[in-house]
């Protein structure tokens, strides 16, 4: 008996981030660039998935501001993780931020005010830098004012 193999395209692999930022990588049968929100409390899709905006010009401003900063500094005192430096880089192109996208904005911007009152927040800081390269106040006020209007 001879054996026969049968090759199949493979689903597309996907990288999926949920709310509490975690990844969950696999392969989903779905064409590729189809954006996919995933809510991790219910099962199934948010209620604003495929909802985009626009950051404004001001908050593309401060995050290039904060990603000239952190080139300046040398690398013992360059802030931001992985997620950090992937924001600042999608708020300076104005690229679509999704409502998810915005909650964690929202999310960063309350974890860390009380940096702001810190006796080393200064230019060579790196929370300094940190809160540029999501938006800096600009960041927080435009997230906290369309999520907002989302609820309205």
């Amino acid at each position: 008996m001879s054996s026969q193999f049968v090759s199949r395209r493979p689903p597309n692999p996907v990288i999926i981030q949920n709310e509490d930022g975690r990844y969950w990588a696999g392969y989903l049968d779905v064409p590729v660039g189809t954006v996919i929100e995933i809510n991790s409390a219910k099962t199934g899709v948010t209620p604003n998935s495929g909802r985009t905006f626009i950051p404004p010009q001001k908050v593309a401003d401060e995050a290039a501001y904060g990603l000239y900063l952190r080139s300046q500094m040398p690398p013992s005192n360059r802030c931001c993780t992985a997620v950090g430096l992937a924001r600042a880089k999608q708020l300076k192109n104005r690229e679509p931020v999704s409502v998810e996208t915005l909650k964690r904005m929202r999310s960063y911007f309350q974890r860390h005010a009380v940096d702001k009152k810190g006796a080393r927040w200064a230019i060579d800081s790196k929370g300094f830098q940190a809160w540029l390269l999501w938006g800096g106040d600009s960041g927080r006020d435009w997230c906290n004012r369309t999520l907002e209007q989302l609820r309205e």
